[in-house]
């Protein structure tokens, strides 16, 4: 996976879960909160016509972790799911829902389908722009 791909996976989810109400980013995260939420690219195939990049499908891993003994890493997996599914993602696979007796955490992921056409980050931004202005 080069530098630019993982940028531009960074730069898209990151606008994508703007909103979301645990923390989230890449590992570790905010591993110090009660409940947070991971992401990160597990791989990326580039696809191409004519010797032109056409398009490119990132395969990203979503996490979600709570501490606490409640459900609460389920409402922010199916929270950030929401969010993402409205922003064009698509679930690829995921579970186990799990309890982690060597770290005290209750964790559920998923792997996550984004597929990137050219211009994708441009439209998505002008997209979240009109709809952060009402518009």
């Amino acid at each position: 996976m080069d530098v630019m791909a993982d940028d531009i996976v960074q730069q898209f989810f990151t606008k994508a879960l703007e909103g979301l109400p645990y923390p989230y980013g890449q590992p570790p995260g905010d591993a110090d909160a009660e409940t947070y939420v991971t992401f990160h690219e597990a791989g990326c195939t580039g696809y191409t016509a004519s010797n032109e990049p056409q398009r490119a499908r990132h395969l990203v891993q979503l996490h979600a972790w709570t501490h606490s003994e409640t459900d609460d890493h389920r409402a922010a997996f199916f929270a950030a799911l929401a969010m993402l599914k409205k922003a064009g993602v698509r679930v690829y696979s995921w579970g186990p829902d799990e309890y982690e007796k060597d770290t005290g955490l209750h964790h559920i992921a998923c792997t996550l389908t984004w597929w990137q056409p050219p211009g994708a980050m441009d439209q998505f931004n002008k997209e979240t722009e009109e709809q952060d202005n009402g518009e």
